[in-house]
């Protein structure tokens, strides 16, 4: 796939259903999102991204079952969150999505998404996050402007980090399949500046120190940092300096670092290809989050119905952007 080719509507199906989509995207990522003050953020970013796509929204999702509901184009056809979110408990965490999807389950370029764990103990690392998909024509002609959506809810919403870009956005089933792996690996490996949906590094893992409790994935057109991880890059003056000419777009409670004026899927899987991603990746390579696990899923050879994620591939691509080489893990 061509850099030109990637920025172009791609869908891909299989046996009728939507499996994925090409869209560009913002993830959001915060400890929290059960207190009052979230879920007001929560409910303003929810109004701003109904304000642009309201009218393509199909289904959404009952907030205590989980149901489908048909919204038939109309994203007040059902229970709105703001009709809800307030009253609920905060230790019962919540969820709810909404999308523009035919089918229920159809990966769609229209969603909004959000999983709010319940409060848990303090040592809990387990992450929250929102994720809010964009069509890719609107962002290309400037219909939508990303950065500033992701300054204003960052600044909202104020999470640890937050990345956007160039994305596959994955149907709503509760696990990947494997050609959904199959078609996801193949665009990964050639458009490097290709993000995705449905990873679970979000959950942090004790044993081995990984999820992304202590800082993003990877290098992104939009990296989001809290004021902590900033301050651990040497601050916001630092990090300004750092990125030029890049632009850095602070918020009140941290910074969005921008690798460009646009986002780039790139071309030949070769992240030189985007020299501004290089930069940014370089910049947060010290707040990186580690030992990611579970991120490059594909194929199993030895059983056609299930997949694998094979480290070596996972650390490759997570540091692609880091301009160093991804060290050999010890068996």
């Amino acid at each position: 796939m061509k850099e030109g080719e990637a920025s172009k509507k791609l869908v891909f199906e299989w046996k009728g259903d939507v499996l994925l989509n090409f869209c560009y995207s913002i993830t959001l990522y915060a400890p929290d999102l059960s207190a009052p003050q979230r879920k007001e953020a929560v409910l303003a970013i929810f109004d701003d991204y109904v304000s642009l796509y309201g009218a393509r929204m199909n289904w959404t999702t009952n907030p205590v079952s989980g149901a489908w509901k048909p919204l038939h184009g109309r994203a007040d056809g059902y229970l709105m969150p703001g009709e809800w979110l307030m009253h609920k408990p905060e230790e019962d965490g919540y969820a709810f999505l909404f999308h523009g999807g035919e089918k229920k389950a159809d990966a769609s370029d229209v969603s909004f998404m959000v999983m709010a764990r319940g409060q848990r103990d303090a040592d809990c690392k387990d992450l929250s996050y929102l994720c809010c998909r964009f069509p890719g024509a609107d962002v290309r002609e400037e219909k939508v402007d990303m950065a500033g959506l992701m300054r204003r809810w960052c600044g909202l919403l104020q999470p640890l980090h937050g990345r956007g870009g160039c994305s596959a956005g994955w149907r709503y089933d509760a696990a990947m399949t494997p050609a959904i792996a199959d078609m996801l690996s193949d665009m990964l490996k050639t458009c490097p500046g290709l993000q995705f949906d449905g990873t679970p590094d979000n959950l942090y893992d004790e044993e081995q120190q990984s999820g992304l409790y202590h800082g993003p994935r990877c290098a992104d057109w939009l990296i989001a940092l809290s004021d902590p991880l900033l301050e651990k890059l040497g601050g916001l003056d630092a990090v300004t300096d750092a990125m030029r000419p890049c632009p850095v777009l602070p918020y009140e409670g941290g910074a969005v670092l921008q690798a460009g004026d646009v986002p780039g899927a790139g071309r030949d899987g070769d992240p030189e290809s985007l020299p501004d991603y290089m930069r940014l990746g370089r910049v947060i390579e010290p707040v990186r989050a580690k030992n990611l696990r579970h991120v490059i899923a594909v194929p199993d050879p030895d059983d056609a119905d299930e997949i694998i994620f094979p480290q070596e591939r996972s650390d490759a691509w997570c540091t692609r952007f880091s301009g160093r080489a991804t060290p050999r893990r010890r068996s």
